[in-house]
């Protein structure tokens, strides 16, 4: 199974897909698949339309991901700066919410991230959601 990026996920072969991942739309010459570059699954166009750097496979230029996968990597992306910014409420509402605490976008986890800055605070608030 092919895939673009050496760390990337497997792509979903195309000749096995008919219809979107997200929609069921169903592909055809007017319709075409596109490769969630996050995920590896196949879309139609509007419902892989995002563009976003995914430095954790290697992609320094935005590439295509699928809508889930954008709203995964915006709150991996929001915890990090909260992370950064020693927001301890907004860290522990993430974890409340059930925000997954090991997803990550960059090549580090919030957890990482806060451990190498010593926020002892914020890597307790992660631990209990992790």
């Amino acid at each position: 199974i092919p895939r673009m990026s050496p760390f990337g996920p497997n792509w979903v072969e195309d000749n096995s897909v008919r219809m979107c991942k997200e929609c069921d739309v169903f592909f055809s010459i007017s319709v075409r698949r596109h490769h969630c570059r996050h995920c590896g699954q196949i879309f139609c166009a509007k419902c892989a339309s995002r563009k976003r750097v995914l430095i954790k496979y290697d992609y320094v230029k935005p590439v295509r991901i699928c809508n889930k996968c954008w709203d995964a990597c915006d709150s991996a992306d929001l915890l990090l700066q909260a992370v950064c910014q020693n927001n301890e409420d907004f860290v522990a509402q993430y974890v409340r919410r059930g925000g997954d605490v090991n997803f990550t976008t960059g090549m580090f986890p919030a957890l990482t991230t806060a451990a190498n800055k010593g926020l002892a605070a914020i890597v307790t608030l992660l631990l209990s959601g992790g």
